[in-house]
């Protein structure tokens, strides 16, 4: 007859718990709510591997699993909570369901983009990205309509057509319905 308690070492995530004891006369689910207690890791999320027969079940017997003393048991599973699905918005639309709210399914309109030119797509993500940032774009701005007596005539007219295409990325492609 094999003994009650067995040690046994737990790997879990990059943790290992050295000594942790299985009484082989209670259920697997007791020895599930003491990883629970150790790790956060719900039994209902937990997957035990390194025994016998595979991943080790809630109706396991210890008899039939290959437990010894000292071996490694590897547990799976996260500590983190599940995602909840947000609840319905004050108007009574889910906004997990689309078709429920009709006015949810018109699509925004989309981003203008750049036409590759051959090798041009970084030039094109660069550009793209500039988009994004408000402050170049003001600056821009206010530089092309000063226009300083300073500033070059080649550097004049690459702010004056940098803003100008900033302002034509920025706003939204016109939709198909509408041409």
């Amino acid at each position: 007859m094999a003994a009650p308690v067995v040690p046994v070492k737990v790997k879990w995530q990059k943790t290992v718990f050295d000594i942790v004891e299985i009484d082989t006369s209670e259920d697997v689910t007791v020895f599930k709510s003491q990883l629970w207690t150790l790790t956060g890791v719900p039994p209902d999320r937990q997957t035990i591997l390194g025994l016998k027969g595979g991943k080790l079940k809630d109706t396991s017997a210890w008899s039939t699993v290959g437990l010894k003393p000292n071996m490694t048991i590897t547990l799976m599973g996260s500590a983190d909570s599940i995602p909840v699905a947000p609840p319905p918005t004050a108007n009574g639309s889910d906004p997990a369901n689309p078709a429920a709210n009709p006015a949810a399914t018109t699509q925004p309109p989309a981003p203008r983009g750049l036409v590759n030119l051959g090798n041009t797509c970084y030039m094109n993500s660069t550009i793209q990205c500039l988009t994004q940032v408000p402050e170049l774009h003001a600056s821009l701005k206010s530089f092309a309509a000063s226009k300083p007596p300073s500033a070059p005539p080649a550097a004049a007219s690459l702010a004056t057509s940098l803003s100008s295409l900033l302002t034509q990325l920025a706003s939204p492609a016109p939709s198909p319905s509408s041409s």
